[in-house]
């Protein structure tokens, strides 16, 4: 019944790597699923896939015939693919059958202890931290404490700092009065006194 959907649209097979996202030594599973009925049937014992990182490396990856349902005309070929290394990888089809639809996925493979793999807090790793730098862990309920925890940084000036106001500048009277003399003598001229 899948059949006529799926050859509608317009693809001759279907690649699927599962997971997408995965730890490095995690088993991905890598299938191929034949749409087409007469690659179906022209299809041999295996599938071959190339593995690409992006740094050029390819490895081959045989994929092996599933056995189907009894009196099912879809044609899977699966195996599974370990990565050692994290990084992300360019999975594609490279089977003479299949060169033509260009089958192409990729796949993130994450260290372990990858920070942006988790986003939940390491409460532990936090707490060790903490110890390693001088700092200090404080539980949520005892939040208030943290200003008299917090050092205090404010700066204290011992002597009185010296001002000395504009007024007391001759050149700052001398513009004044150079300016009110230039407002009366121009009002005088064009005559608005």
């Amino acid at each position: 019944l899948a059949r006529d959907s799926l050859s509608r649209s317009g693809r001759e097979a279907i690649l699927r790597v599962e997971p997408r996202r995965a730890l490095v030594d995690q088993p991905v599973r890598v299938s191929v699923t034949l749409v087409e009925q007469s690659v179906a049937d022209t299809a041999g014992p295996t599938l071959r896939v190339r593995v690409s990182t992006a740094d050029g490396q390819d490895t081959t990856l045989e994929l092996g015939r599933e056995q189907g349902e009894q009196g099912s005309s879809i044609v899977t070929y699966s195996s599974t693919w370990v990565a050692g290394e994290p990084g992300t990888y360019q999975i594609a089809v490279t089977d003479p059958l299949l060169a033509a639809a260009e089958l192409r996925e990729q796949a993130e493979v994450y260290a372990p202890d990858d920070e942006l793999r988790d986003p939940r807090v390491d409460h532990d790793t936090l707490r060790e931290l903490a110890e390693v730098t001088g700092g200090l862990v404080i539980a949520p309920e005892r939040l208030g404490d943290v200003p008299g925890l917090l050092p205090n940084r404010e700066r204290v000036i011992e002597a009185e700092p010296e001002t000395s106001p504009l007024w007391d500048r001759a050149w700052v009277l001398a513009l004044v009065i150079t300016l009110a003399a230039g407002e009366w003598i121009g009002r005088r001229l064009i005559r608005l006194v």
